[in-house]
C-alpha cells in the first residue's frame, strides 16, 4: 500500500471518504517541497478517486502508441516494441505502467476496470515482450502482483509471447530460424540488435575477443542504411559463431581460449599451433598453484604473477616490448582468476 502512496496526489490525503485504510508510521511527502506532508495512521482515500487516477494514467501511457495498429499480430507487437527505443519513451511507459499496477492491485476487481481490461493487457504484453526481447528468456513475472498476475493468465499472455516473439540462440542455425520466421527487416534488425548486445554482454568478461566484437557492433550500429546495417550484423553473428568453433576446432576449453585470445590481442604475429603450446604449459604449470580463493592471498597472487610474466618474458621477449608482455601477463592473470576464482 506505501507504494499505492508515493503515486497519488498529495491532495487526496484529506479526501473524507473512508473506502482504503492506510497504515503508515513514518512520514511521506506528496505535497510541493515547500509545504510536506505528514501521514499517520487511519488516512483515507476515496476509491472514485483511485479509479479516475487510474483512467488517466491509463491513457497517458497508451497515448503513445496511438500511430500502432493493435491486431495481435506479431508486427503490431514490433512497432510497439519500436516506440520504446527511445530512452525517453521507455523511461515513461516503465513508470506510467509501474503507477497502473499499483492502482490496479487495489482497485480490481471492480466493475469500472472492465472498459480498460484490455487496453491494460496490452500495456502488459508490450512490457513481457520488451523485457523478453531483452533479457532472451522467457517471462517470470517477478515484478507483478497477484491480480495482475491472475489477469495474465486468463488471458494467455504468455502464450501470444511465445507465438510472436520466441526467443532465438545465436549459433549456426540462427539466422536460418529468422529467415524461416518470417521477420521483415525492420524486426529482423530489432532481434539481431538485441541478440548481439546480450550475448556480447554476458560473454564480455569471459573472453577479451568479445571485447573486440562489442566494439565492432557499437560501430555498426551507427551505420543508418538498413541493409547494410543487417549485413554487417549478420557478419557479426557469423563471426561470433567462429569464435565457438574454433575453440572446438583447436581443442581447448574455455578458459583455454581466453587464454589464447589474450595472446593474440598482444602478440599479433604469431601461430595458432605456438600459442596453444604456450597455453598449455602454462596452464599445466600454474594449475597445480591455484585452490579457492587463491588470489586473495597476496604472496600466492604475488607467485603467480612472477610466474606467468616469466613465462611471456622467456616466450615473447624477441617479438614484442617488455611493456607488452607486462600487459600480457596482467590480463592472462585476470583470466585465471576469473576461471579459477
Amino acid at each position: 500500500m506505501e507504494g499505492l502512496l508515493e503515486i497519488l496526489p498529495a491532495s487526496l490525503a484529506f479526501s473524507t471518504s473512508v473506502c482504503v485504510r492506510v497504515r503508515l508510521k513514518h512520514r511521506l511527502e506528496f505535497a510541493p517541497k515547500r509545504s510536506p506532508v505528514t501521514l499517520v495512521e487511519g488516512v483515507a482515500y476515496d476509491y472514485n478517486i483511485l479509479k479516475e487516477e487510474f483512467s488517466k494514467t491509463i491513457t497517458a501511457t497508451s497515448k503513445m502508441f496511438e500511430v500502432v495498429k493493435r491486431d495481435g499480430t506479431r508486427q503490431s507487437l514490433f512497432a510497439a516494441l519500436n516506440v520504446l527505443e527511445n530512452e525517453e519513451r521507455l523511461k515513461e511507459f516503465k513508470g506510467g505502467l509501474s503507477k497502473l499496477k499499483k492502482l490496479y492491485e487495489t482497485i480490481a476487481p471492480d466493475p469500472v476496470l472492465f472498459r480498460h481490461m484490455d487496453e491494460y493487457t496490452w500495456l502488459i504484453e508490450i512490457n513481457e515482450a520488451y523485457n523478453k526481447l531483452h533479457n532472451r528468456m522467457e517471462p517470470d513475472l517477478a515484478e507483478y502482483e497477484e491480480k495482475t498476475k491472475k489477469l495474465i493468465r486468463e488471458k494467455l499472455i504468455i502464450g501470444s509471447l511465445a507465438k510472436n516473439l520466441p526467443v532465438y540462440e545465436i549459433n549456426s542455425e540462427y539466422l536460418k530460424k529468422l529467415e524461416e520466421a518470417g521477420y521483415s527487416d525492420d524486426e529482423r534488425a530489432m532481434e539481431m540488435r538485441q541478440a548481439l548486445e546480450y550475448t556480447l554482454r554476458i560473454n564480455l568478461e569471459t573472453n577479451p575477443i568479445y571485447e573486440t566484437l562489442s566494439q565492432r557492433l557499437e560501430r555498426i550500429l551507427k551505420n543508418k542504411d538498413k541493409m547494410q546495417l543487417l549485413k554487417e550484423m549478420a557478419a557479426l553473428v557469423g563471426a561470433i559463431n567462429e569464435v565457438e568453433g574454433k575453440a572446438k576446432k583447436l581443442g581447448l576449453s574455455k578458459e583455454e581460449f581466453a587464454l589464447l585470445s589474450a595472446v593474440k590481442k598482444y602478440v599479433v604475429r604469431v601461430d595458432d599451433a605456438e600459442v596453444v603450446g604456450f597455453v598449455k604449459e602454462l596452464q599445466k604449470n600454474i594449475k597445480s598453484k591455484l585452490f579457492p580463493g587463491w588470489h586473495r592471498k597476496v604472496q600466492v597472487l604475488k607467485d603467480v604473477e612472477r610466474e606467468v610474466f616469466d613465462r611471456c618474458f622467456r616466450k615473447f621477449s624477441g617479438t614484442v616490448e617488455v611493456k607488452i608482455i607486462a600487459s600480457l601477463s596482467e590480463e592472462l592473470v585476470k583470466y585465471l582468476i576469473k576461471y579459477n576464482p
